[in-house]
């Protein structure tokens, strides 16, 4: 076993975490967008981890950095080396969200912990196995081949950790099952005996549900006509589509907690944007149904959903038809943490259970190093 290093950038906050011995030694997470904010407290966790590591005689073996990237190259677990940065520069225009933060990281890494190798653990290694009918566009084969355009997914480290936890939560094992990550980031993903065959997410991650500030899949046409009747060009239409899109879009603001307060006080922009999110979730989990042929248990995951039951309430309120139905006073109680939420009896099971990508992505890159 090995002293592995976590860094996990997101879009307004990074984790990060030391794994010694496959044992969770100490977390932290540095909010805040700006990188003078970022810089400053990076430089306070280095200097926090090398006298831990020297306390216990310990030298650091790896360091993991989540990437999130379209790709087929990106879709594996891998040692970063210039090769791997130059691609996923190339690819940047696809995640304005993530990859400058990710190739900050990177050099912030290098800089602080000279010699130590870097690994890139993939976001959508868990949607590899979806198959072709689902992984496809409607384009031709010669032409995905050679631009390399595929539905890759994402939130694939969150998912797969639930999936690994499922079985402990519920009691049983459950054959289909559908994985909700409602974050900053929102997706829904069918899992069948225990692989990805279907997710929301595709060829990047702005795809797919609308989010916080990203749009989710829309008309092609009506991206055509705004970047015609705004002079937009290919990256400001990639910034318009990630920045202002979804509940930005739509109620003026990505947060949902500062959205359900308002809805509440009779805001009407709020109000609509949650209806508007909740419809398009609840036909999502439809769609996985029908992937699945069926559905034996429901787990919701990701920061939002975790800690807001009157949002997994609204996120739920047209499923009953699946048998996908809320006990409310269970669901009131389990804030925060990982719990069950079906009435006694029910055939569906619904859980909640906090994401754990930081134990997946230490987990990743153990079985590279020994592998």
């Amino acid at each position: 076993m090995h002293t592995i290093l976590v860094i996990n950038p997101g879009s307004t906050s990074v984790k990060y975490a030391l794994f010694c011995d496959g044992q969770l030694f100490f977390s932290t997470t540095i909010d805040g967008e700006g990188r003078g904010d970022r810089s400053a407290s990076f430089a306070v966790l280095v200097t926090e981890v090398k006298e831990f590591l020297r306390s216990k005689n310990r030298t650091l073996d790896a360091i993991a950095i989540r990437v999130l990237a379209p790709g087929t190259r990106f879709q594996r677990h891998q040692v970063i080396d210039q090769v791997f940065l130059t691609l996923l520069k190339d690819r940047e225009l696809s995640a304005p969200l993530h990859i400058p933060k990710v190739l900050h990281a990177v050099k912030a890494a290098k800089e602080a912990f000279v010699g130590v190798p870097l690994y890139a653990v993939s976001d959508s290694t868990f949607h590899a196995t979806m198959p072709p009918v689902a992984r496809e566009y409607s384009l031709s084969h010669e032409e995905t081949a050679r631009l390399d355009i595929h539905r890759f997914g994402y939130h694939g480290l969150s998912v797969s950790s639930v999936v690994h936890r499922a079985h402990a939560l519920l009691g049983e094992k459950s054959e289909r099952l559908i994985v909700c990550h409602v974050g900053g980031g929102v997706s829904v993903t069918a899992v069948k005996s225990g692989i990805s065959i279907e997710t929301t997410g595709g060829f990047g991650p702005v795809s797919g549900l609308p989010m916080g500030s990203r749009a989710g899949d829309i008309d092609a046409g009506v991206l055509l006509e705004v970047m015609e009747k705004t002079n937009l060009r290919p990256k400001d239409a990639s910034l318009y589509l990630h920045h202002s899109g979804g509940l930005t879009g739509l109620g003026g603001n990505e947060d949902i907690r500062l959205l359900l307060d308002k809805k509440a006080h009779g805001d009407v922009a709020s109000k609509f944007a949650l209806e508007h999110f909740s419809y398009h979730f609840q036909k999502a989990v439809g769609s996985a149904a029908v992937a699945l042929e069926g559905v034996d248990a429901l787990i919701f995951t990701g920061t939002a959903v975790v800690r807001s039951a009157e949002l997994r309430a609204l996120l739920t309120n047209r499923l009953a038809h699946l048998g996908i139905v809320l006990d409310m006073d269970k669901n009131d109680v389990v804030v925060g943490k990982a719990g069950i939420l079906h009435p006694s009896g029910q055939d569906v099971k619904v859980g909640v259970m906090p994401s754990e990508e930081m134990w997946e992505m230490a987990k990743a890159v153990e079985s590279v190093i020994t592998n």
